[in-house]
């Protein structure tokens, strides 16, 4: 029985020691694994710096390019402006030189005009500029005086010209009236008035003078009232109906003149 449990624990001491070693040789294997990552971990690591550190360096960089380009821009401008300025102010110097330039010239013709003559000769050709100068503001306000009078007078021709136009058209109007014949198509004896088959349109104005006609005789004569675009509607004149006779419809009025 000893020898039994002896063998058994030695059996057991060479499968612990079996186990013991196969785990040394995992834990070895496992620690070389371990080793490797942590040196490509080392190396990833490094990398990631050195990336980190280019970062920081190029931002760096192009924050400073971009400051260096706002400086730029910033100068561009103003010289810019300064151009701008210094362009207005080579105008405004090219001008006053222009200007400058013919007023020299002027004075070199006023000079040369001048020359050989004396303060008497001056003066006397300035007084008769002068006279003249006077003489020619009065014979210009004698011509401005004949154009108002030759324009007054154009105005009463003008005028003169309207009223015959006017009398004209009057004479043509009655001409026209005169050459016009109407009927009476109604009668209010009653009230006293008839209605005419002409009116406005025809011609027919309130102060035609209207006569009723029956054949070659004339029955009486009418007052206008009233003026429409087609009938004319017309008083019977007190008195002016022939004895014997009364208006009747279809009898002819005719327009006598223009009162």
């Amino acid at each position: 029985m000893i020898k039994f449990l002896m063998a058994l624990a030695m059996a057991a001491l060479i499968g612990a020691a079996v186990v013991a070693m196969m785990n040394n040789k995992k834990l070895a294997t496992e620690r070389g694994f371990i080793e490797q990552l942590t040196s490509e971990y080392n190396v990833i690591n490094s990398s990631r710096q050195e990336v980190i550190q280019k970062k920081e360096v190029a931002q760096t960089a192009f924050q400073n390019a971009e400051t260096a380009h706002k400086a730029v821009m910033a100068e561009k401008v103003t010289l810019e402006d300064n151009v701008r300025r210094k362009k207005a102010e080579v105008e405004r110097l090219t001008a006053t030189y222009e200007g400058r330039k013919a007023q020299m010239e002027e004075l070199e013709v006023l000079e040369k005009k001048m020359e050989g003559k004396t303060p008497a000769s001056i003066t006397a050709e300035y007084q008769a500029l002068k006279d003249r100068k006077t003489g020619l503001e009065k014979n210009l306000q004698e011509i401005e005086a004949q154009v108002v009078k030759a324009q007054n007078s154009v105005d009463k021709s003008q005028g003169r010209i309207d009223e015959l136009a006017k009398a004209e058209d009057k004479r043509r109007s009655s001409v026209k009236l005169q050459s016009l014949q109407a009927d009476i198509i109604a009668i209010n004896r009653e009230m006293g008035f008839v209605i005419i088959n002409a009116g406005s349109e025809q011609g027919v104005a309130p102060e035609s003078s209207l006569l009723v006609t029956r054949g070659n005789n004339r029955i009486g004569r009418l007052r206008i009232v009233s003026v429409e675009p087609q009938v004319t509607v017309a008083d019977i004149m007190p008195g002016s109906i022939m004895p014997g006779a009364s208006l009747m419809v279809r009898d002819k009025v005719i327009f006598d003149s223009i009162r």
